[in-house]
């Protein structure tokens, strides 16, 4: 081989072996770990912050067809014995709490606090 060849090789080797060559690579390596860690972890708490958003969206919009509904009903005085209408309410029911401990789960992640209970209006009917 000739001797310039091997004169560069071994500049190369000694660059890479050199201390601050491996302290450069090895902090590169350090920042991107923490910059992709850090990013996921936004990018989960993006998740539960939409998540917590759309249960809010929906509760307001649940709480706005509840009233008027309400009103409907006072207004028509209809008579509710209608088995569609029951199974529909126990489907509802149903689905309610899987999302609400979805909801409280997101809510963990965030470190928010737990939701209050809200009360229910029921109106007597004669």
């Amino acid at each position: 081989m000739s001797n310039q060849f091997l004169a560069q090789l071994s500049k190369l080797q000694q660059l890479l072996a050199a201390p601050t060559t491996i302290g450069a690579y090895t902090q590169v390596f350090v920042v991107t770990y923490n910059l992709l860690k850090e990013g996921v972890v936004l990018a989960w708490l993006t998740l539960c912050l939409v998540l917590v958003l759309f249960d809010w969206i929906s509760t307001q919009a649940i709480a706005t067809g509840q009233r008027s509904k309400n009103l409907l009903e006072n207004l028509k005085e209809v008579k509710s014995e209608e088995f569609a209408s029951e199974t529909g309410k126990s489907i509802l029911s149903a689905g309610k709490a899987g999302l609400a401990y979805t909801i409280s789960q997101a809510r963990d992640q965030l470190g928010l606090a737990e939701k209050p209970s809200e009360p229910t209006v029921s109106i007597a009917k004669e």
